[in-house]
């Protein structure tokens, strides 16, 4: 038995001789190359190709809207607040944190999207668990929270304001 490599006949190691399973030979690959190209047959009624029935889509009706409305809400809100954070750091920079650098105020937003979509493996597996309402729960209360705790900070209080910013 030899294999082809690159045009090169080698030897096969032991470990493949002693293999229960036949390597393919070319006609084998070539047959199923073959039968994967071969178009598939459809067995429903031709008179409904293209025909979507309605009856092949769930419909939830209030509750399915106003569930896909709350998924839009939370993103919104929380993809929002990060995505937005240029406006914090121009503020920052004039305004609040004056004794500290542009890129150094830079950090506090950065570290932020770094955090929120790390949580997301974390919640996202408490999610398939079933634990809808206390990951919700929980992230709205914390999220208001450290809001609320950044109108606290100190101008000038580069730690406190990242702290309560990064965990927001």
């Amino acid at each position: 038995m030899m294999l082809q490599i690159s045009g090169v006949h080698a030897h096969p190691p032991p470990s493949l001789l002693s293999m229960s399973t036949p390597l393919p030979d070319d006609e084998t690959t070539t047959q199923a190359s073959e039968s994967a190209l071969q178009p598939v047959k459809s067995t429903s009624d031709p008179s409904h190709a293209g025909h979507l029935d309605s009856s092949d889509f769930p419909e939830g009706g209030v509750t399915a809207w106003g569930t896909a409305l709350g998924a839009f809400l939370i993103q919104f809100c929380g993809a929002g607040l990060t995505s937005s954070y240029g406006v914090f750091q121009d503020f920052y920079t004039q305004t609040y944190l004056t004794n500290s650098t542009p890129s150094a105020i830079a950090w506090i937003g950065s570290v932020n999207a770094l955090l929120i979509f790390s949580v997301g493996l974390v919640s996202g597996r408490l999610l398939d668990r079933g634990a809808f309402y206390h990951v919700m729960k929980i992230g709205c209360l914390l999220q208001c929270f450290f809001l609320f705790m950044l109108s606290l900070a100190k101008p000038n209080g580069y730690y406190q304001a990242s702290l309560v910013f990064v965990t927001a």
